[in-house]
C-alpha cells in the first residue's frame, strides 16, 4: 500500500483516530515523573541534558488535565502540537472523504522543517535559560 493510499483509507483513518483516543486517555490519567532518570527520553536519562522534545509528554499530559500554565511551562511546544495533531487528523479524514486533495510533498517538507526549526529553537532557549 503506497502513502497516498494509506492516507485514503477510512479505515486507517478510524485506526489513527482510535490510536489518539487511547494516547488521550492514558495521558489524561497518567502523571509522567519529573526526574531524568524516570524519562522517557533516552539522553535526558543518560546525560541528563533535554533533548528538543524534552518535556513534550509531560506538557501534552497537563494541557490534557485542562493545565494550560504547566503545559506551557513543560515544553511551550505542546499547546501547538496537540492542534496540529487534531488539525491533521480531521484533514486526513476529508482526505479519505475525498472533499480535500493531499498537499504536495514539498509544503509537507516545508511544514516539517519549519516545525524543527522551532523545536530547535526552544530547545536553544531552554539550554540556555539552565545554564544561565
Amino acid at each position: 500500500m503506497t502513502p497516498e493510499e494509506m492516507l485514503r483509507s477510512p479505515r486507517l483513518w478510524l485506526l489513527g483516530g482510535l490510536m489518539l483516543l487511547l494516547c488521550w486517555l492514558l495521558l489524561s490519567v497518567w502523571t509522567p515523573s519529573e526526574e531524568a532518570a524516570q524519562s522517557i527520553c533516552f539522553l535526558r536519562q543518560v546525560t541528563e541534558i533535554p533533548c528538543p522534545g524534552c518535556g513534550m509528554t509531560r506538557g501534552i499530559a497537563a494541557l490534557l488535565k485542562c493545565d494550560l500554565t504547566k503545559a506551557v511551562q513543560e515544553h511551550p511546544l505542546s499547546p501547538l502540537f496537540v492542534l496540529e495533531v487534531c488539525l491533521a487528523w480531521i484533514w486526513w479524514g476529508l482526505v479519505a472523504a475525498d472533499r480535500l486533495r493531499l498537499p504536495s510533498s514539498c509544503f509537507i517538507n516545508r511544514f516539517l522543517v519549519l516545525q524543527a526549526g522551532l523545536l530547535v529553537v526552544v530547545w536553544g532557549y531552554r539550554l540556555i535559560q539552565v545554564g544561565s
